[in-house]
């Protein structure tokens, strides 16, 4: 009788095995592939004498990069701000609210009449007031719930600005730029901000730069011709007055939105005799914020978006940024070297074009987007915590199993071995908890522990049942949940 309620005993739990198994091999198919993505190594070579691993960059998704108004959006909002957008009642310098309200009500009736209510140049051309397109730029982008519009729509709009202000648009520089980072690193663990070393050159035709320096009152239009003769000489020395390096610098300068520091550590300039472009490269270094998103520790990512912007407040009626063609990817893994800990993930294959509006005080203006992923690097973590941990997790299962099968060693399990083995991954989570950053709490790791415990748990409760055949297989099956809902922040 006693062999025959074994053996049953034995079939009751044999689906759990199999169960295990193939739950631990899905998991392992992901894991794999998680692995391979995240920290699929190429050997850099040598920086310094340190082995460098940088992993394969990707580019990055569509859906990573900053998101665009649609022209619709601000067509939308154009053909209202004729019926919704309210004058100023307050008369100020030249303004006059009722001519305002009267030319208004007039453009109203044209636009009806012609039949130009969804059509964006119309409405555009129809706009009676710099304020009405100030208001027409914050309520396109506040419905789309963003800061970045299409460039050539960018600069329409301000070309439009500035002929409601009476000034001319002028010629377009078209600024063409081109950026190679040399190395990311954190120079002080304490702060939330990367350092990027890096070269930007940017460049434009020399007549255009002449012309446009003419325009804006940099120079006299008359010097021009001289100058651009000087500049064109092979044994020019290009920006060697203070007065030149500045208006130059005005016209292909770019600064960085949003960063800390920059600093030009040098800068110089050429004209290239076959593409007859003015360059001006620049090595700079550049300490940026970076909030590292520490919730999802040892798995955590983070997506940066540096933006470029003119240096000087010059708009994109009068000024065009645009990635040079032939520059290749921004990013070099072999001259560059992620902050400790991590690695480049993915990054855009060259410079985006966009146009931007930093606050609601202001209409859009040019700039290029450069996006990067930085993820942490996983072996440390897999070596010193996972794996002893899964040993951890097979061997109680195991355990736990075979004593349910036989009924031997049931008592002993649970006082123990579970204890042991309980305690075993407390002190193993004190230790990983040491590399967990101080400002980041309820991690993954953190949860992947407490579904650990949940498992002892529950294995606890199948030992004590094991006379309840029912109670105790529901208690198993408890212990896989717990077990899965931990592996599942692998895939």
């Amino acid at each position: 009788m006693k062999q025959a309620s074994a053996d049953r005993s034995r079939r009751h739990y044999a689906w759990l095995i199999p169960a295990t198994v193939m739950a631990l091999a899905v998991a392992a198919l992901f894991w794999r592939e998680r692995i391979r993505e995240l920290i699929d190594p190429v050997d850099a070579g040598r920086l310094g004498e340190q082995r460098q691993q940088i992993a394969e960059i990707l580019p990055v998704r569509p859906a990573q990069l900053p998101r665009l108004a649609p022209r619709e959006a601000f067509t939308r909002s154009l053909a209202r701000s004729f019926t919704e957008w309210q004058p100023p009642l307050e008369p100020s310098g030249h303004y006059d609210p009722a001519a305002t309200a009267a030319a208004l009500a007039e453009a109203r009736r044209n636009l009806d009449s012609a039949g130009k209510q969804n059509d964006f140049d119309a409405l555009l051309d129809a706009a009676v007031s710099p304020r009405q397109l100030f208001w027409v730029v914050e309520q396109a982008l506040s419905a789309n719930n963003t800061r970045f519009l299409d460039p050539a729509d960018g600069r329409r709009i301000m070309t439009r600005l500035r002929g409601l202000t009476g000034e001319a648009a002028g010629d377009v520089l078209r600024v063409e730029v081109s950026m190679l980072i040399r190395a990311v690193s954190i120079p002080d663990p304490a702060k939330d901000e990367i350092r990027l070393d890096l070269t930007i050159d940017a460049g434009a035709p020399v007549d255009r730069v002449i012309r446009h320096m003419a325009a804006n009152k940099m120079i006299d239009p008359r010097d021009g011709p001289a100058l651009a003769a000087r500049w064109r000489r092979a044994d020019a020395a290009i920006g060697e007055t203070e007065s030149e390096r500045q208006n130059l610098a005005k016209c292909l300068g770019l600064s960085f939105t949003d960063a800390v520091e920059q600093t030009e550590l040098a800068v110089f300039y050429n004209v290239g005799p076959a593409s007859g472009y003015i360059w001006r490269g620049a090595a700079m270094t550049v300490h940026y914020p970076a909030h590292f998103d520490t919730t999802r520790y040892p798995f955590d990512t983070t997506l940066f978006t540096v933006m470029f912007g003119a240096t000087t407040s010059l708009d994109s009626s009068k000024l065009s940024l645009a990635p040079y063609a032939l520059a290749g990817a921004p990013l070099e893994p072999r001259l560059s070297s992620p902050p400790r800990g991590f690695q480049f993930l993915r990054q855009t294959p060259s410079l985006v074009p966009v146009a931007v509006q930093d606050n609601s005080n202001s209409l859009p203006r040019p700039a290029l987007v450069y996006v990067f992923q930085l993820s942490r690097q996983l072996d440390t973590a897999i070596w010193r915590t996972f794996i002893p941990l899964l040993l951890i997790v097979i061997f109680t299962f195991a355990a736990t199993l075979r004593a349910l099968t036989t009924h031997e060693n049931i008592n002993s399990i649970m006082t123990s071995l579970l204890p042991t083995l309980t305690v075993a991954s407390v002190a193993l989570q004190l230790t990983a908890s040491t590399a967990i950053p101080g400002n980041a709490g309820g991690t993954v790791m953190d949860k992947i522990f407490v579904s650990i415990y949940l498992q002892f748990f529950f294995l606890f409760f199948a030992l004590n049942t094991h006379h309840l055949k029912k109670t105790s297989r529901v208690m198993l099956a408890g212990s896989v949940a717990a077990f899965m809902y931990g592996v599942h922040f692998f895939f």
